[in-house]
């Protein structure tokens, strides 16, 4: 009788049970701390915005959490591949996923769909971004939120005012807001010391859309253009930082 396909390759029973018990040890293992990683991303990406642009670090990471936090492992995480499509999270495992399913999303003719960390608005921010894929990058999402966040603080003179701006222009919806963004703020843990290794898809790259802004008010939802609301001039040059 001819040899069996395992045994001509030298693969016994056992063998294949040791290498079968292996591979579901990895994907036991492995998978949780890749979510992790990801995980991580949005704090990384928010420590080099905040270096970048005179943003305090803990104010990027509690407004990453107030927008994208779930619970992982126990503790409130952001998460940099979620979407928000009116109302409705999408949580996605990848970058690619989720890229996937805001063009699907965008096909449909829907335009108020939010991005990434610190969820930036497509309707209102999306020309700002060479491609969907950047506008999910963590680090480019980052470096907008943190203009965005400082041309706030240089209107109204301080971190949790902007904050409250940064989701609404309206005071109930902005207190709210900070309502919430104060009791994450208490929680929050610290930045581990050592960053990730960078990942050939996290490098950083330069964002050169301009962060539009200016004076106004309105009820619109987080991450909407001041100078949508009441024409005005452009935020001050990217590598000005907070007095």
């Amino acid at each position: 009788m001819p040899a069996s396909r395992t045994a001509r390759f030298g693969l016994r029973p056992s063998r294949l049970c040791f290498l079968a018990a292996i591979a579901l040890l990895l994907a036991t293992l492995g998978w949780p701390v890749l979510a992790r990683s990801d995980a991580a991303l949005c704090d990384y990406a928010a420590s080099a915005a905040a270096r970048k642009h005179g943003v305090p670090l803990d104010v990027l990471r509690t407004v990453a959490r107030l927008e994208t936090g779930r619970n992982q492992d126990g503790r409130l995480a952001p998460w940099p591949w979620a979407l928000n499509a009116g109302g409705q999270s999408h949580w996605l495992p990848s970058k690619a996923d989720a890229t996937e399913t805001a063009r699907a999303i965008l096909g449909t003719g829907r335009r108020n769909l939010d991005f990434g960390c610190f969820q930036l608005n497509y309707h209102w921010h999306g020309q700002h971004f060479a491609s969907l894929d950047d506008m999910l990058d963590p680090m480019l999402n980052a470096d907008y939120a943190a203009r965005y966040l400082l041309s706030h603080y240089r209107r109204l003179g301080d971190w949790k005012a902007a904050v409250g701006a940064y989701h609404s222009r309206t005071p109930e919806y902005a207190q709210r807001y900070l309502a919430r963004y104060d009791a994450i703020a208490r929680g929050l843990s610290p930045l581990p010391a050592q960053p990730l290794q960078s990942r050939p898809d996290q490098a950083p790259r330069a964002n050169g859309y301009a962060l539009l802004t200016g004076a106004g008010g309105g009820a619109r939802g987080s991450l909407v253009p001041a100078s949508i609301l009441a024409g005005s001039a452009p935020l001050l040059p990217l590598s000005e930082r907070a007095p």
